[in-house]
């Protein structure tokens, strides 16, 4: 949330009496004014950074071998102290520019001295003694973006390896977990939190894919969503629970779609669904516990619509509707406009799909489109008279 939103904000309920200004004060300085030149900087560095590689890849077999060591280590202190001297002046964004430089350079100096040295490549452990390096001098100079940078590269390298050398890690998924994830959790940030939950799903998923099969991503989703009533601190938590959520959603959206093209598993895997049912078992038992009325319907996101493979892709779109509408329900019974507009869009898809599935092979092109133009005006209006008649009662709650 930006700062500046919070203290124009604050200003008018100053004004209109809701709070006083020492109270405003206290709530103000509760946000930290976010760094924009921090960011530029980290870019540039990036981009600095890239070309440095680029220049020297270009005229690398034209370097004698010792020229080369020599440059890519000369090159790498050079930025190191360079970073070194700006943090001791206190100058954050210059620091972090020559740490991610620095930090870029010897990455790109392990591959280039790999090949010099004919070192086979065709692992992961490049990119694990590079993200290991980055958590150190995060660990010596704790500055966000140095954080982001490791955990991307070993995103990166975790992702390669699994999906082009189908070697999945497990070493470096460790130090993504183990390593990126305490810091991470350490940090407080809840947007770094979103960041690593969505970077480990898709992993989590190119491993489901390549090692096992698609569908056993529900489990790791599960685990995910789990994990976010185990650990209470909503920094956590919610991304967790999002991102878990999130992500099940796209995977029924696809099994809605494309399940009638014949391309739903056939699953006889007695393995799957003896963590399947315990986990959801215990899904449900925490929803209850924490006393989340609406907390098991959008379980029903993880349940396995291709048990019926005839009748899959309908079992898919009520899991969606049923998903969609509890959400509504949710959003209007807790006033939270978040999740009416989730529950909103959810809907919309829901039909859409539906929509597609069923008239796409029964009506005219001209006709299909002309009635889902139809279908989506009158939807615009309802949501239209909806937000509108939201104005209206919120205005006649603050004249009372």
């Amino acid at each position: 949330m930006k700062k500046s939103w919070i203290e124009s904000e604050s200003k008018k309920w100053v004004e209109e009496g809701i709070i006083d200004e020492s109270q405003k004060e206290a709530i103000a300085s509760r946000y930290e004014r976010q760094s924009t030149p921090m960011l530029f900087f980290f870019l540039a560095a990036v981009l600095i950074g890239l070309a440095c590689l680029s220049l020297i890849a270009a005229n690398w077999t034209s370097i004698h071998h010792l020229w080369r060591v020599v440059l890519i280590i000369g090159a790498m202190l050079s930025f190191y102290f360079v970073g070194a001297r700006a943090f001791m002046h206190n100058r954050q964004g210059i620091g972090v520019f020559a740490f991610v430089v620095a930090l870029s350079i010897f990455g790109a100096g392990i591959f280039l001295l790999g090949d010099m040295y004919h070192f086979s490549m065709n692992s992961a452990f490049a990119f694990l003694v590079w993200g290991l390096a980055v958590l150190l001098i995060y660990l010596s100079q704790p500055q966000v973006f140095i954080w982001i940078f490791g955990l991307v590269v070993v995103f990166i390298g975790q992702f390669v390896s699994t999906m082009q050398l189908h070697d999945f890690d497990w070493l470096l998924m460790a130090l993504f977990v183990v390593g990126y994830g305490t810091v991470g959790y350490f940090i407080k940030q809840q947007n770094l939190m979103w960041l690593f939950t969505s970077l480990l799903s898709i992993l989590l998923l190119a491993f489901s894919i390549q090692e096992l099969t698609y569908y056993w991503y529900t489990i790791f989703a599960l685990i995910l969503y789990l994990f976010s009533y185990i650990i209470k601190t909503g920094v956590v938590s919610k991304p967790l629970q999002g991102v878990s959520i999130l992500s099940m959603f796209i995977i029924v959206v696809y099994q809605a779609l494309f399940f009638n093209w014949g391309w739903q598993p056939v699953v006889n895997d007695i393995v799957y669904y003896l963590f399947l049912i315990p986990f959801l078992s215990l899904a449900v038992l925490l929803a209850v516990l924490n006393r989340e009325r609406f907390g098991a319907i959008q379980i029903v996101l993880f349940l396995p619509v291709f048990v019926w493979p005839e009748f899959s892709t309908l079992l898919a779109a009520l899991v969606l509707f049923a998903f969609s509408i509890g959400k509504m329900i949710e959003g209007d019974q807790l006033e939270d406009s978040r999740k009416e507009k989730l529950g909103i869009i959810a809907f919309l898809i829901s039909v859409s799909i539906v929509y597609v599935e069923v008239a796409w092979l029964v009506l005219d092109r001209t006709l299909f489109f002309l009635i889902g133009g139809i279908i989506l005006f009158i939807v615009g209006l309802l949501l239209n008279r909806y937000q509108q008649n939201q104005m209206k009662g919120s205005d006649d709650h603050d004249s009372t």
